[in-house]
Parts: C-alpha cells; structure tokens; sequence
C-alpha cells in the first residue's frame, strides 16, 4: 500500500500535468486578494494604468490564462468586466485592420514599435 507522501506526489503530479494545480493556484490567489480588498475603498485608477492593465488583462484572455487574469483583476482593482476592446482602442488611437481583429490590441502596439524602430 502507497504511503500518504507517495498519494500526495502522485496527486500533485497528476494535477500538474492536467493543468488543474496552477488553475486552483490561480484561483486560490484571486479570492485572497478579494477577500483582502472586500469592503475597501478602492482609489480611482489613472486613466494610463487602467488601459495597461485592460491590456495585459485582454492577452491573458486570449492566452488561456483565465486565472492570472482574475488575479490580476483582484490585485490591481480593474473592474470586473473589461472596458472592452473598441473604448480601449479609442483611448489609445489604435485602429483595427483584418489582421489585428485575431490578435490582442497589445501585438499590434508591440508590432507597430517594432516597425517604427527598425525604420
């Protein structure tokens, strides 16, 4: 008969390979901090920081990464549902073409750095 250590590294390994070990991570995190900042007044977020966190919150999404995205959501006061994508291109002066619509709004800046500098 297995030893409680030797069921706990076989849970723990199997949950690793799954995935399921830094989704409960993810999520263990992200009702911390909203247990932490329940009830408190949150300060108004620069409107600079607001548009940076909605666009690493909107890469996040788009990687899959669902959990660090609610984490970042509880850490860094967002509100719970994005600003979405055209109120945020407006803010920064992005526009869409057919191949930015697939991609994060944070490729096309990167992507449009990246031509400005090699020019």
């Amino acid at each position: 008969m297995a030893s409680e250590e030797q069921l706990f590294e076989a849970l723990k390994e199997s949950l690793e390979k799954s995935g399921q070990l830094g989704r409960m991570k993810g999520e263990i995190r992200a009702e911390i901090f909203n247990a932490l900042h329940r009830g408190g007044v949150k300060p108004q977020m620069p409107k600079a920081t607001l548009a940076v966190n909605e666009l690493i919150r909107e890469y996040l999404d788009w990687s899959g990464y669902h959990y660090s995205s609610a984490v970042l959501v509880a850490e860094s006061g967002l509100p719970d549902q994005p600003i979405g994508r055209p109120a945020l291109m407006e803010d920064l002066g992005v526009i869409d073409t057919e191949e930015t619509k697939q991609l994060p709004l944070l490729f096309s800046l990167v992507s449009s750095f990246r031509s400005k500098v090699k020019q």
